[in-house]
């Protein structure tokens, strides 16, 4: 993947901060990333039906208790937007990603995103990288 350049979509050098912090999630996956994934039925029906999928969870849980859709479901939701938006905008740089103590502890480990460019594939990325060690407590194949 070409991170931190014109192809990035979270690049806020190349599509402005603007666009990195607020729009980034309005852009579209390209399936051809995505091969491996979606070569797995169950993420295929969910990538088929994934508006279908979205309408009746927000039902389900509007039966269950109708405020759940703000503080089971959008609140939630909104919080994760804006630490994934933080990480975007704040920890890509002068064009090259950077790591931020702060930003990693706040965000479970996202803050940490040097070593997330460097090794990708590792899941502990800081010593204070709490969500890599959820990670490797919940999968013990884990690098």
């Amino acid at each position: 993947m070409d991170t931190d350049t014109d192809k990035d979509p979270h690049s806020p050098k190349h599509k402005g901060y603007f666009y990195a912090h607020f729009l980034q999630v309005y852009t579209f996956p390209k399936l051809k990333y995505m091969t491996d994934v979606l070569r797995n039925p169950i993420y295929k029906l969910e990538h088929k039906y994934y508006w279908e999928l979205i309408a009746l969870w927000a039902i389900i849980i509007y039966l269950i208790d109708p405020f759940a859709l703000i503080y089971a479901w959008l609140a939630p939701a909104g919080f994760a937007k804006i630490i994934g938006s933080l990480v975007f905008s704040y920890s890509h740089r002068n064009g090259k990603p950077n790591s931020d103590f702060l930003v990693g502890v706040i965000t479970g480990g996202e803050g940490f995103h040097t070593a997330h460019h460097e090794k990708p594939y590792i899941t502990l990325w800081h010593p204070w990288d709490i969500g890599g060690r959820i990670i490797r407590l919940v999968d013990k194949n884990a690098t």
